[in-house]
C-alpha cells in the first residue's frame, strides 16, 4: 500500500487553499497529487470544507472547464439582466464582469 506524507507545498487565496501532497507508489517512487480546498460557513455558522483531489494530468482540463463555465455564467447573467431591463425591472443590476475577483485582496 502506498504511504502518504503531509503536504509538501500549500498556497492560500482567501477561502481557497491548494496543497501538493507527496505520495509513494509500491516501489517507493514519489509522485505528487494536488488538492484544492474551499472553506465556507454553513447555515449553522459552522466551518465546512470541500476538497477536490486532481491528478496532475487533469489540471489543464479542470482549469479550462472552470474558465469556460465562468464565461458562460457571465454571458447568461448579461442575458438575464437584458431581459429583466427590457421587462421594466428597475432593480435589475448589471452583473460584474469576468475577472472582477482578480482585483480582490488575496
Amino acid at each position: 500500500m502506498a504511504k502518504k506524507r503531509p503536504f509538501s507545498e500549500a498556497v492560500r487565496r482567501r477561502n481557497i487553499q491548494g496543497a501538493l501532497w507527496q505520495n509513494f507508489d509500491g516501489n517507493g517512487n514519489p509522485f505528487y497529487t494536488p488538492s484544492v480546498t474551499r472553506s465556507y460557513k454553513d447555515q449553522n455558522d459552522q466551518w465546512q470544507n470541500e476538497v477536490l483531489h486532481v491528478p496532475l494530468d487533469d489540471i489543464p482540463r479542470v482549469i479550462a472547464v472552470l474558465q469556460e463555465m465562468e464565461t458562460k455564467a457571465y454571458e447568461q447573467m448579461q442575458v438575464d439582466y437584458a431581459t429583466r431591463s427590457t421587462n421594466g425591472d428597475s432593480e435589475a443590476q448589471v452583473p460584474v464582469g469576468a475577472g472582477a475577483a482578480e482585483s480582490d485582496n488575496f
